[in-house]
């Protein structure tokens, strides 16, 4: 999803705050304070989204110029003329409510997604929050006017949240996250290897989800086939097989090379900001690790890309207590974590791991 917005704002105070709001997405913005530079922003620049005051000059300031109210409508007009009824989304910001309130169905019919007071809140439905959820939703539409344009399934994401996934955005399974499915779509999500899914087999899923037999994990596994199938089918009228997003070969079950996953809550994997642990040797051997920092390491050496919550879900452990093992290892040069825009994973710190036990 393209993350450029375009900052169309005069005061150069309130760029400064929406500005930390984009960095905070790690999210790349275009200014301007005018609409013949929106204008001009919007027929040359690829842009993701539209952060729109309502009140600015005509032309590029210089001294002093007459903002109109005017201009922020005008410039809905432009956006779908350039590109397209509903492509792109613009969030409005103004610090006149009223007005907004007295035109919001005009503004809609024009093309607005959503709006937001200035100042803008400091908690609740702040900036920040409401540009996730209005890319969240694009996104959805997205997917979905894309797999319906064909009527059958031909890849898509993936999205793991805390207590439940989703699909093309159709949710495929809520149990509250500590139910058995979404165990095995965590274990299946976590072999991806760098450019493919590793497959796992029935016997070792059933060891990872502490299960007495491989019955349960294939039976698992049908009724998952079997939600996926019937959701999509039901929501966006798609057509999909029943092993187009886990299949199965000889060594076991895997995801398929289409299916692209990520999450969808904010996971906030940072190493540093984690409190440090004390009474623990930064040289001390791996064999003085806790059972699940052996079994992190474990799941590192074969390639996975770790996250917080994997720790989490298959030692039933707070989120607390996960950091603080993260943050030990890290600190013993056993990990380092890496940065992927919001979120990110751990890998090993080959230098300091070239002979661990396994």
């Amino acid at each position: 999803m393209n993350t450029k917005a375009l900052v169309v704002e005069d005061d150069p105070g309130a760029v400064e705050v929406i500005e930390d709001s984009l960095y905070s997405l790690d999210h790349e913005y275009i200014w301007a304070n005018n609409l013949q530079d929106a204008r001009s922003a919007l027929e040359s620049q690829d842009i993701g989204y539209v952060l729109l005051d309502l009140e600015f000059p005509t032309k590029p300031i210089r001294g002093f110029a007459r903002a109109s109210k005017e201009n922020g409508s005008l410039l809905l007009e432009d956006i779908q003329r350039v590109k397209g009824a509903g492509q792109l989304p613009v969030i409005i910001m103004s610090g006149h409510v009223a007005y907004c309130l007295n035109r919001s169905i005009e503004f809609r019919d024009k093309g607005a997604t959503e709006f937001i007071a200035k100042p803008f809140p400091t908690e609740g439905r702040t900036l920040t929050r409401l540009i996730r959820g209005v890319l969240k939703r694009q996104a959805k539409r997205a997917a979905s006017t894309s797999a319906a344009s064909t009527g059958r399934f031909t890849g898509g994401e993936l999205v793991y949240f805390d207590d439940h996934v989703e699909l093309l955005g159709v949710k495929i399974i809520s149990d509250r996250g500590a139910g058995l499915t979404i165990g095995l779509l965590r274990e299946l999500r976590s072999r991806f290897n760098g450019d493919r899914y590793v497959p796992i087999s029935a016997e070792e899923l059933a060891g990872i989800l502490g299960v007495p037999d491989v019955n349960t994990i294939t039976g698992c596994i049908r009724g998952l086939r079997r939600n996926i199938v019937n959701r999509l089918r039901k929501y966006l009228n798609i057509e999909i097989g029943p092993k187009d997003v886990i299949c199965r070969d000889e060594q076991g079950y895997y995801l398929r090379p289409w299916i692209v996953v990520r999450n969808g809550d904010d996971v906030g994997d940072v190493a540093a900001s984690v409190p440090d642990v004390s009474g623990v040797r930064a040289d001390a051997p791996v064999s003085e690790l806790n059972e699940r920092q052996q079994w992190a390491l474990r799941q590192l050496d074969i390639g996975v890309k770790l996250q917080r919550v994997m720790l989490e879900h298959k030692f039933n452990v707070a989120e607390k207590t996960a950091k603080r093992d993260l943050a030990e290892m890290s600190r013993r040069g056993k990990v380092e974590y890496v940065r992927v825009g919001r979120d990110g994973y751990y890998r090993l710190n080959r230098s300091e791991n070239s002979d661990h036990e396994s």
